[in-house]
């Protein structure tokens, strides 16, 4: 499947998508490219660049684009670097469970990566918010306006938030922000088996199952916009099959992996505003 495919349904991650030359060229661009690794970070960067293209956000006039719990990833800059200008925001509360942790992001600062964008663009381009994802109408320094962006990203934030429940009201009230024609790439944590069912949910981390999907599909609904198709059939290769344990990184991928009772993976959730006519 060509990658403009992949990104235009809710999928999780293949060993295949790091051969996708497009795939390729976003990891390489934002320097996380392992020709001899497979790394399930590497791919959700990769397809929140990739969707960003093949949706055509790229080509807008003067793109929008928003991202929640940004932690110090690349796609800050990276996107910065693409033509957009960046709200990207992560939460500052005492509360935080990543606050001290080199995952988060306290100031704009902290976004900035020399080898992907100009200090002059980035500057230009990029603003921080502080911004609860649990509170999105209360929980903004600086309210944004709804119906103003182009392009929506989280990247393993939203099963954070306490719940499951409060995962999918989070992936609802962030559809609000987009305008026609948006699109919103929100990845999460697929649940592909557990020993302990009380341990798919907690305070600080909460994993989804294949029967939590129709909630986001109907939250799309909800707040009038479509999820797109899902494809959630793993891949099938050694790599694939492969489940990483602790201390992780030590066999044939990442791509897989088991947190405690519960064996993980990625999913990416794809969701589009249709076009005002």
């Amino acid at each position: 499947m060509r990658s403009a495919e992949r990104v235009k349904h809710s999928t999780v991650v293949r060993a295949a998508d790091f051969e996708l030359p497009a795939f390729k060229r976003h990891m390489a661009g934002m320097h996380c490219l392992d020709e001899k690794f497979k790394h399930r970070k590497a791919w959700e960067l990769a397809f929140v660049a990739e969707a960003y293209y093949a949706h055509e956000r790229a080509y807008v006039m003067h793109p929008r684009a928003l991202g929640f719990g940004v932690g110090r990833e690349p796609l800050t800059s990276w996107l910065a670097n693409q033509g957009a200008d960046v709200i990207a925001s992560d939460y500052l509360g005492d509360d935080s469970i990543w606050k001290g942790s080199e995952q988060h992001a306290a100031s704009v600062e902290s976004l900035f990566d020399a080898r992907i964008v100009s200090r002059e663009v980035f500057d230009r381009r990029v603003r921080f918010e502080n911004i609860d994802m649990r509170d999105l109408q209360g929980g903004m320094d600086s309210p944004i306006l709804t119906g103003t962006q182009d392009f929506i990203w989280s990247c393993s934030s939203l099963e954070h938030l306490g719940s499951r429940a409060a995962g999918v009201k989070f992936f609802g009230e962030s559809l609000d922000y987009l305008r026609s024609g948006g699109v919103a790439v929100h990845i999460t944590e697929l649940a592909l088996g557990t020993e302990d069912e009380n341990a798919l949910e907690s305070r600080d981390l909460s994993f989804y199952e294949v029967s939590d999907l129709w909630k986001f599909r109907g939250a799309a609904v909800l707040h009038g916009c479509e999820l797109m198709p899902f494809d959630i059939k793993p891949g099938d290769t050694p790599e694939d099959e492969f489940v990483d344990t602790e201390p992780y990184y030590g066999g044939l991928s990442h791509l897989r992996l088991r947190v405690g009772p519960v064996i993980t993976t990625s999913i990416a959730l794809v969701a589009v505003r249709e076009v005002a006519k």
